[in-house]
């Protein structure tokens, strides 16, 4: 339902834009406008609740599996065992990672078609995922980073002629 639903909705958006297009400058364009931006945020939320409902699946799997080993754990006479949240975390992320690239079957029975490796798209998704998360975690290293001297100091542009900048400037 959902995915026909977003399929609809990017068709609708893509006719309003070519519309307000044509009609650049008119008033019908600014009514276009509003109804593309209407139609947009619709298909936002759309995709914002198959990306959620697809992260509560992926969840509800790990922690599934994890109830399975515990099972088979208790028949062999042991102790189970519970993981804590950030080892649920990783175990979740590591699912999603796995599945974009392709190494999960995504359901259950799928995947058994003629290709037996990660197709292209899944490697770009993949590629994509990983880009991202490296940009994210090179900002909040940026963030960490502790101000030089002349940073601090707010100092004026005495040595501005230099070709190093001041942040990389030890103190010399």
């Amino acid at each position: 339902m959902q995915v026909q639903e977003m399929k609809t909705l990017r068709q609708t958006l893509s006719v309003l834009r070519a519309q307000e297009r044509n009609q650049a400058g008119s008033n019908a364009a600014a009514k276009l406008s509003a109804e593309s931006e209407k139609v947009e945020r619709a298909l936002r939320r759309a995709e914002s609740k198959v990306a959620e409902r697809e992260r509560r699946e992926r969840i509800d799997r790990v922690e599934k599996e994890q109830r399975q080993r515990n099972k088979e754990l208790v028949k062999a006479g042991r102790k189970a065992f519970y993981l804590k949240d950030s080892e649920k975390k990783a175990l979740v992320l590591k699912d999603k990672f796995e599945q974009l690239a392709g190494n999960r079957r995504a359901e259950a029975g799928a995947g058994t078609g003629a290709g037996a490796g990660p197709s292209t798209g899944n490697k770009q998704k993949l590629r994509k995922a990983l880009e991202r998360r490296r940009k994210k975690n090179a900002a909040k290293e940026r963030k960490d980073l502790p101000f030089t001297d002349d940073r601090k100091s707010g100092a004026s542009s005495k040595n501005s002629s230099s070709s190093v900048p001041r942040r990389l400037k030890g103190d010399s």
